[in-house]
């Protein structure tokens, strides 16, 4: 058989596509991008988690489309660039409103976010 002990993801992990690996991004909202993984299912969506390095914080969104507008309250305001690093995975909704990882786990992106 081709059974395997561990179950397999749902979907690979979307290809990342903008901001470039070690890009620097303006001191604005802007949109993550990425490639589709193909048709999800009505439960499932993009799950993106952004990490600010610098000020070691996590920001966690979620959506349908292959892009996210990132929130005007994570620019920076401090006087300093902010590493920033970010991956998407597919998630699934659950019953109580939760998302939980179904498909690979995505590769991680680091740019570099200037600050107001």
């Amino acid at each position: 058989g081709s059974e395997t002990p561990t179950p397999t993801p749902t979907h690979p992990s979307p290809a990342l596509f903008f901001p470039a690996e070690n890009g620097l991004a303006p001191a604005r909202t802007f949109q993550l991008q990425w490639v589709s993984v193909g048709v999800l299912q009505f439960d499932e969506a993009y799950f993106v988690e952004i990490q600010d390095v610098t000020a070691g914080t996590t920001y966690n969104g979620v959506t349908s489309s292959t892009s996210y507008m990132l929130p005007d309250s994570l620019v920076p305001s401090d006087g300093q660039a902010h590493t920033i690093r970010w991956r998407v995975a597919v998630a699934a909704r659950t019953s109580d409103g939760a998302y939980v990882i179904v498909g690979a786990p995505g590769n991680t992106r680091t740019f570099t976010w200037q600050s107001r």
